[in-house]
């Protein structure tokens, strides 16, 4: 379980090291930051008095190419600041395209408080709704996603991404 910010997680590695004997040489070695900050901002979930958004996802462990192995476990990702109402920051190991990053509402004692899937959003899918998100490449790019979810009657209705929004339901004309 993970409810403290994680620090700076960097891999890299080294591409065609020749070393000949008794020489001192400088290697580059291109490192990517493995960890993510996700900030959410909830609006319009009235019915709710004392909530926290909980992430649950395998991404503990990665092999030598920098993917998660089908042997990794799960982790609880709870929130490690909430200091304003309704607004809570978490951080988090890799993103990966492709692997849902399911997000439940709970209460302070861990109780699941919604239980339809309205209430049960997967961030991988609101984040890749910006297109400034289509690739592994450019969610490996990105340090920080602010997510604001927009409720009205406790139905999803818009997400900003980064500052890029996205409305779930057509005005009535």
């Amino acid at each position: 379980m993970v409810n403290q910010k994680i620090g700076d997680f960097l891999i890299g590695k080294a591409q065609r090291v020749v070393i000949k004997s008794f020489e001192h040489n400088r290697i580059e070695v291109p490192l990517m930051q493995n960890n993510k900050s996700i900030n959410i901002k909830t609006f319009g979930l009235q019915k709710l008095v004392e909530y926290k958004p909980v992430i649950r996802l395998k991404n503990g462990v990665y092999d030598a190419n920098n993917n998660i192995p089908s042997t990794s476990q799960e982790i609880t990702y709870h929130p490690h600041t909430n200091d304003i109402p309704n607004e809570f920051s978490t951080s988090m190991l890799r993103i990966m395209d492709g692997q849902a990053i399911p997000m439940t509402i709970e209460d302070k004692d861990g109780n699941n408080l919604m239980s339809g899937s309205e209430y049960q959003r997967d961030l991988l899918a609101l984040i890749k709704l910006n297109p400034k998100y289509n690739t592994q490449e450019d969610l490996d790019r990105e340090t920080e996603f602010n997510l604001t979810l927009q409720y009205d009657k406790d139905v999803l209705v818009s997400v900003t991404v980064n500052k890029w929004k996205h409305v779930f339901v057509t005005p009535e004309v």
